[in-house]
């Protein structure tokens, strides 16, 4: 008789050892926040003591580190898709990061190169808005960079460079 793959699985359980090493080349892979191994290891049916016990291996063999998550996801949100520290933020608070670690990691974005990458993506997103009048842009370049997640004053001032034109 035919067996459904996710029925042979759920029926299986994993031992700690095996958890431990398929976690561990996950974590290996890239690096993962708490939620996203624990989600994990609940989808292959692990729980309870052998799970917080995986857990605490992958910890403990520094596999999984909080701040290093944080700061990697930080880096690679704000360097590579142009995103905020408002989106950041609370994209980290999605994920059960705690307020010290997204503190910490939003230390490291520099305040000059953070005006700096808002300033490339809205000058290459104003170049899709050949058609429109100047106040159309600037209503158009600020919700964009709001979307993203930066702070209105931050938008206000790179807008300003951006467009050469002060509005109180």
């Amino acid at each position: 008789m035919y067996k459904d793959k996710a029925t042979s699985m759920s029926t299986k359980s994993m031992t700690y050892e095996e958890a431990l090493v398929k976690m561990e080349r996950y974590c290996a892979y890239q690096e993962r926040c708490h939620s996203d191994v624990r989600k994990k290891l609940i989808q292959l049916g692990v729980f309870g003591d052998r799970l917080e016990k995986v857990m605490a291996s992958l910890i403990e063999n520094n596999f999984l580190n909080e701040q290093r998550f944080a700061n990697s996801y930080t880096s690679g949100k704000y360097r590579l898709k142009a995103w905020g520290r408002r989106k950041i933020k609370h994209a980290l608070e999605s994920k059960s990061i705690s307020n010290y670690c997204v503190q910490k990691a939003m230390l490291e974005i520099n305040d000059l190169e953070y005006q700096a990458v808002l300033h490339r993506a809205l000058h290459k997103y104003l170049s899709n808005l050949s058609n429109l009048s100047l106040f159309e842009k600037r209503g158009r370049l600020y919700k964009y960079a709001y979307n993203k997640g930066y702070e209105k004053e931050i938008i206000n001032i790179v807008l300003n460079q951006i467009l050469g034109q002060r509005i109180e």
